[in-house]
């Protein structure tokens, strides 16, 4: 007798919430059939266009916020949803609903499953970035550095990503703690539980030493 219904419950949420995705939207409204190669390319392209965003975005960091800026923020902050939710469906409940329904389970490869991830990371430094920027001109966060750069404000984000604590971004409002919080969220998610996991799966290369075959 099953009692336990935690992992379903789970499940059957996340697999909801993947289908608010971009891709999902992309996917109904051309008809595209899903290949190794799309999902790669659509994962370069938001990679490229997270990064070309980020380089403007800083050259224009003490103009006043524009109407342009406020949409790619609002696709960025799609984009960073879409993200954690497909991370933990690959992490967590895709082999298991593959289990269930009876269906072999397999990742085209576990190198290009990493790279892609780091794409994904990327991205997500970028898109914060971004972000930075918009709340800056937005009187939420204040960015306390010198000179505010591409360079500097992505060493902000990096910061937040992989030690969740930021050096000179600092809140002013409720809105800015909020998007500092979410940003220790999404780094403490992307580089603990799915980098560590997935790097952890890579073939070890081969070694002259004999011991390392022990």
């Amino acid at each position: 007798m099953r009692d336990s219904w935690l992992v379903e419950f789970w499940s059957k949420v996340f697999g909801g919430l993947g289908k608010l995705s971009v891709f999902t939207i992309l996917r109904a409204i051309f008809k595209t059939k899903v290949t190794y190669g799309f999902v790669e390319g659509y994962v370069l392209f938001h990679t490229s266009l997270a990064l070309v965003t980020f380089i403007i975005a800083t050259w224009n960091v003490e103009k006043p916020v524009s109407w342009l800026l406020i949409a790619l923020v609002f696709y960025g902050a799609l984009r960073v949803f879409e993200t954690v939710i497909y991370q933990t469906n690959v992490l967590l409940f895709d082999e298991y609903r593959a289990f269930k329904a009876g269906v072999d389970y397999k990742v085209r490869s576990f190198r290009r499953l990493v790279i892609l991830l780091l794409h994904n990371y990327f991205e997500m430094l970028c898109w914060f970035g971004v972000f930075y920027t918009f709340f800056y001109r937005s009187g939420d966060v204040v960015l306390t550095s010198g000179e505010l750069g591409f360079f500097t404000i992505f060493r902000e984000s990096l910061l937040m990503m992989i030690s969740f604590t930021p050096e000179t971004n600092q809140p002013t409002s409720p809105l800015g703690m909020v998007v500092l919080t979410v940003h220790s969220f999404v780094g403490i998610f992307m580089t603990i539980m799915v980098l560590a996991r997935f790097l952890a799966l890579l073939p070890p290369p081969d070694s002259h030493d004999e011991m390392d075959k022990h």
